[in-house]
């Protein structure tokens, strides 16, 4: 190789020296821009952090995202009430993009039976409900549940008095988590929690007042359960 030869030879290695420097220039200021459409009216969440979603001002039903984000999946969500939350799943890549989210509704488990003895009736039996249903961790895993409750609510009415007892047991994912019996007397109100785990916890409320007696099974999320404790 001739000295012309190896001239050209160090000119064209500098250049693309110079091409691939130039490249990881650019890409270290390229910022990626997120459009969102199909947001609901709600505060969203980052589901790994709690942090709130911002975004700018919606225009044809897109909104730019606000913060920076490097790329992945994220799991966002917003809630309706302390048991029912909506899910979505954000998938973050290089470059300009566009990101449609789709939110999925879980409900956890919640019901309600009422007694009046006027109506002749001195018991109720729900016989066994069952739910399936899923919350994600901190770790964007979906925990999956399959809870059935069986309870049953009997009053009756002596010397002018009344007085109720509830009978329940709740199986979660195979497993007896909850058994117990209450007898109250009218107007009384008790909330007894039967499970509780790091995602929510489900709890049952018997109320009486005179002839009437209402049975309930609830389920509230960690993130109700930690605002009230802020609250009390």
């Amino acid at each position: 190789m001739n000295q012309k030869q190896k001239d050209f030879l160090k000119i064209t290695l500098i250049i693309i020296f110079a091409i691939l420097i130039l490249i990881s220039i650019v890409k270290c200021f390229l910022k990626t821009e997120i459009h969102i459409s199909n947001l609901p009216n709600k505060e969203i969440y980052f589901n790994s952090t709690g942090k709130e979603l911002v975004v700018g001002k919606s225009k044809n039903g897109i909104a730019k995202l606000k913060q920076k984000l490097e790329p992945g999946i994220y799991i966002l969500y917003y809630d309706e009430n302390p048991s029912e939350r909506w899910y979505a799943t954000m998938r973050i890549k290089k470059s300009v993009q566009e990101v449609k989210l789709t939110f999925k509704k879980h409900i956890l488990p919640h019901t309600k039976k009422r007694l009046n003895l006027e109506d002749k009736f001195e018991d109720v039996e729900l016989g066994n409900h069952s739910w399936r249903y899923s919350i994600y961790n901190d770790k964007n895993n979906e925990i999956f549940y399959r809870t059935e409750l069986n309870f049953s609510l009997r009053g009756k009415r002596a010397n002018g008095k009344y007085s109720y007892t509830a009978k329940w047991w709740l199986d979660m994912n195979g497993s007896i988590k909850g058994k117990d019996q209450i007898t109250m007397t009218a107007d009384e109100n008790k909330t007894i929690t039967i499970f509780q785990d790091k995602l929510h916890k489900v709890e049952v409320t018997l109320n009486t007042s005179g002839n009437t007696a209402t049975f309930e099974i609830n389920s509230i999320l960690t993130e109700y359960i930690q605002e009230k404790k802020k609250k009390l």
